[in-house]
């Protein structure tokens, strides 16, 4: 179970997570019970991705790789008419925010967390929520 929210500090990622201490090898695909309303976890200046925004759900003490966690779908959201796509990105070594450890006394050396992002008219993936979504949401009703 996870609120979608704004996320960020460690108190407001309300989560259940999987922490592991030690290395991990394979591929797991994680499902999300959504609750929430969802908000925009961009708070970057710059509207860039930041390892300190949206929500963690994958802590790994050792080594991962980059697609050793995945959803179950492209993204998570509130809804169907929700502005907000929460997707899985993944931090590591310098990157993690140290402040959002929930592994205890090991360092975090590889993040998992939900951020909201949306994918433009080319296919790039973008931080925040798509500022066409208020002007296609009023056209369609």
């Amino acid at each position: 179970n996870t609120v979608l929210n704004k996320g960020g500090d460690k108190d407001q990622q309300l989560s259940d997570k999987v922490l592991i201490k030690g290395n991990v090898t394979g591929e797991t695909v994680l499902k999300v019970v959504p609750q929430g309303n969802g908000d925009n976890t961009a708070s970057a200046p710059g509207n860039i991705f930041s390892s300190r925004d949206g929500i963690s759900l994958v802590q790994v003490g050792g080594d991962a790789a980059d697609n050793a966690f995945k959803l179950d779908r492209e993204y998570i959201s509130t809804g169907t008419k929700s502005p907000y796509q929460y997707r899985l990105f993944t931090y590591r070594g310098g990157q993690v925010d140290q402040q959002s450890n929930f592994l205890g006394d090991k360092p975090v050396n590889v993040d998992f967390r939900l951020q909201t992002a949306y994918l433009d008219s080319s296919g790039n993936v973008v931080p925040g929520v798509d500022p066409d979504y208020n002007n296609s949401n009023n056209e369609n009703g």
